[in-house]
């Protein structure tokens, strides 16, 4: 494989977490690129951290054994004692928790001062270092947190402190017990004891519940919280600018109180109501079919086009498919129109990968438009499982900002034959686990001759 990226290649081979940019590193080094590697070290570069795999692995793997580790660890120590952005600081942390695993005092030293001294003045994200500075030094780091939580709470007992200390297994009972008994001699440690023990987290775990179960609990609270007639008075009120609660609802919603929402919406005059109804039925499929979805599917309007696409989206019927060839033949895959593909879902022919590769490969999309593209195919493909669909895989490969999606397309690339021994190699070396462990498990089963 092709292992030389060009400045402009490798920048965003970096930002996306692409094994591509390991196999560079690796072949060729950072050092005439090192202002990008050391920004994407100290500047968290996920496209949702919260969902994304975490990547200090993924970057030590680059900067480690490089000649400019020096200066990389530097400008690491430094952001570490300055930054307050949360997603650069989770990263700070784990990486100065790597660097420690491999014999880095100073980065244990580093990591410790700073964790503490966000526990002890943070009130929004007082947890940040906690499980790191656990991790490496275990009942020590334990103690020390408990006790400036429990100095906060004595100073303000209405504080709201990190309640997340003991998360870790199979930890995190041992500390629970380790917890209980040294609060007997320390005041401030008591109280915070005491705080936990009030919310029951350091009751034993309980038994895990069941898929089903779970389910059911999920319907139990959602069905608790979200009322018929309240969700038809916030649409009236314009709450909201998501939709979030509206399609929360239509999932756990009653067929009686979909057809509702279904006939409120066909009389509804305001807009900005009609797309919050429109809403209920990304997730929850439509009762019937009216003329009036596919005018709002074309309208000038990109809230209620977009809200109406989703909405068609779950349904099947040939006009159906009719609109989403023409979405794709005139190439409208942005902006309001980048869940369009999910139009095929439940109306996907035979052939129609021809059409959607085509419009994918004719478009420039932003990253949530190609966030957005992405899901679609990858839903298409895990449901109807089409070789075909291979070339939009390797579009979402390539394009999705999001590893965690570019996972899964080397998941279903895998699934439908169309994985290949150049692909595979390169994602060896991606920052995103699945993509790694498919890779490996490909080229395993597929020695090369």
């Amino acid at each position: 494989m092709e292992t030389y990226l060009n400045l402009a290649e490798f920048k965003r081979a970096l930002h996306e977490g692409k094994g591509r940019a390991v196999v560079h590193a690796m072949h060729h080094g950072i050092e005439d690129r090192l202002d990008l590697v050391r920004d994407a070290c100290i500047h968290s570069q996920a496209y949702d951290p919260q969902c994304e795999d975490s990547r200090e692995k993924w970057l030590m793997s680059m900067i480690s054994r490089s000649p400019s580790y020096p200066d990389i660890r530097t400008a690491i120590f430094g952001e570490l004692a300055t930054s307050t952005d949360t997603a650069d600081l989770d990263q700070l942390f784990r990486l100065a928790k790597e660097m420690a695993l491999e014999g880095d005092p100073e980065a244990n030293r580093r990591l410790e001062g700073r964790a503490l001294a966000i526990a002890a003045k943070e009130l929004r994200d007082d947890w940040l270092g906690t499980s790191e500075w656990i991790e490496l030094d275990g009942e020590r780091a334990v103690l020390e947190l408990a006790r400036i939580y429990g100095q906060r709470l004595l100073a303000d007992p209405g504080d709201f402190v990190n309640d997340g200390l003991i998360t870790s297994e199979p930890e995190a009972q041992a500390y629970k017990e380790f917890l209980v008994q040294a609060a007997d001699d320390d005041p401030a440690i008591k109280v915070y004891r005491d705080h936990l023990a009030s919310k029951g987290l350091l009751a034993p775990p309980t038994p895990q519940l069941s898929g089903e179960e779970l389910k059911a609990k999920r319907r139990q609270l959602v069905r608790a919280q979200y009322k018929l007639e309240r969700i038809l008075e916030d649409a009236a009120n314009e709450i909201g600018q998501i939709p979030g609660r509206y399609a929360t609802f239509g999932q756990y919603a009653t067929a009686e109180e979909l057809e509702r929402i279904f006939h409120r919406l066909l009389s509804e005059q305001h807009e900005p109501t009609l797309v919050r109804l429109l809403w209920v039925f990304r997730r929850a499929p439509l009762p019937q079919l009216d003329p009036a979805f596919f005018d709002w599917a074309n309208s000038q309007s990109e809230p209620l086009r977009a809200a109406a696409i989703t909405a068609l989206s779950r349904a099947r019927d040939e006009k159906i498919h009719q609109l989403a060839l023409e979405k794709v033949a005139s190439h409208a895959l942005v902006e309001a129109d980048n869940e369009a593909l999910g139009l095929f879902l439940n109306n996907y022919r035979a052939g129609d990968a021809d059409a959607i590769i085509d419009a994918l490969r004719s478009i420039a999309p932003n990253e949530d438009d190609a966030h957005s593209l992405g899901l679609s195919v990858l839903e298409l493909a895990k449901k109807h499982q089409d070789p075909a669909l291979g070339g939009a895989l390797m579009w979402t490969y390539e394009n999705t900002p999001c590893s965690t999606c570019r996972g899964s397309a080397i998941e279903q690339l895998d699934r439908v034959g169309q994985l290949t021994e150049s692909l595979a190699a390169e994602c060896r070396f991606d920052a995103d686990e699945r993509a790694r462990d498919v890779a490996n498990r490909w080229l395993k089963d597929h020695p090369a001759e």
